[in-house]
């Protein structure tokens, strides 16, 4: 199978998992709610929390923020998982019961969450030691503005530091979240969900790394409008609180559709995964077929994967 049919192949998985919002809008609540969880605690953390002044009890603290923070968002990507496959296997929607298998594995995604937070706040450290003068100004009075560039700084700005950061902080979030279905589907426990995600991704790289670059790209252009606008306020350009009030609204639509978009990829891929797995497990190994020659899943069509 050619470099180019593979790139075709991931390109329309991308495609399908943009599809599958129209046909199911209801995956994107988890997400929705997970941005007002995160986006609040930013501002509540930001201009209402007086800091410790002890460093460990500090340091601890934001541990614990960054902990509950991605368990939320890994609690609420397992809930999607769920439901995705009640899709696959032609049952009736029911979100209780996505509730229900989610808690069933609980404990595994705290320590899913757990090992994240880790590395997000030592990466969030390596940030502040390295990066302090290219951060934003920043406004100990609230108001519609910094709200704004509260929740959206990193876009705001740009170096080639801050974009590898972010490439990785990427590929962190993308492999956390093929993690989930290996703890859902295959009941895996921490070095085995480890190894699944590696799996995937040494198994198909060009199709891992094009999914990604493809949702960068889009990533890329749902940012510009905050880039123009935080640069004209930078340079002296009032704006008015309602388009202040936009601007964040539009933050939490690019957040939710982003995080929407690595997880619903992440899952199709790891479906597609297993039925690459199932299908080669029936022929010799001088015969293995490529990913990009197995009917890729959707969640659009008639055809049900689990059932």
């Amino acid at each position: 199978m050619s470099f180019f049919t593979k790139i075709k192949s991931s390109f329309n998985l991308i495609g399908e998992t943009i599809k599958s919002i129209w046909k199911y809008p209801i995956l994107l609540l988890p997400i929705f709610i997970t941005w007002l969880v995160f986006a609040s605690i930013t501002i509540y953390f930001k201009y209402y929390w007086d800091l410790p002044d002890d460093t460990v009890l500090f340091y601890l603290t934001f541990l614990g923020i960054f902990w509950f923070i991605t368990f939320v968002l890994t609690y609420t990507s397992s809930i999607m998982v769920v439901i995705v496959k009640q899709i696959e296997t032609d049952w009736k929607i029911l979100v209780s019961d996505a509730f229900n298998n989610s808690n069933k594995k609980i404990f595994k995604l705290l320590w899913l969450s757990f090992i994240w937070a880790i590395i997000w706040f030592l990466l969030v450290i390596i940030e502040a030691i390295l990066s302090k003068s290219k951060k934003n100004k920043s406004s100990d009075n609230i108001n519609y503005e910094w709200v704004a560039k509260t929740l959206g700084w990193e876009w705001s700005i740009f170096s080639w530091f801050w974009l590898w950061l972010d490439i990785l902080k990427d590929l962190i979030r993308l492999a956390i979240f093929l993690s989930i279905p290996a703890i859902l589907w295959k009941d895996k426990w921490v070095f085995s969900w480890i190894k699944e995600w590696w799996k995937i991704i040494w198994k198909h790289p060009v199709e891992f790394l094009w999914i990604y670059g493809s949702m960068f790209l889009i990533w890329i252009l749902m940012v510009i409008p905050l880039v123009i606008v935080f640069t004209l306020s930078d340079n002296w350009i009032v704006f008015s609180d309602y388009i202040w009030i936009w601007l964040t609204i539009y933050e939490g639509i690019i957040w939710t559709f982003s995080i929407y978009m690595e997880q619903m990829s992440s899952t199709l891929l790891f479906i597609w995964h297993m039925k690459w797995e199932k299908e080669n497990e029936k022929l010799e190994s001088g015969k293995q077929k490529q990913i990009s020659d197995i009917l890729m899943p959707r969640l659009t069509d008639d055809i049900k994967e689990f059932a």
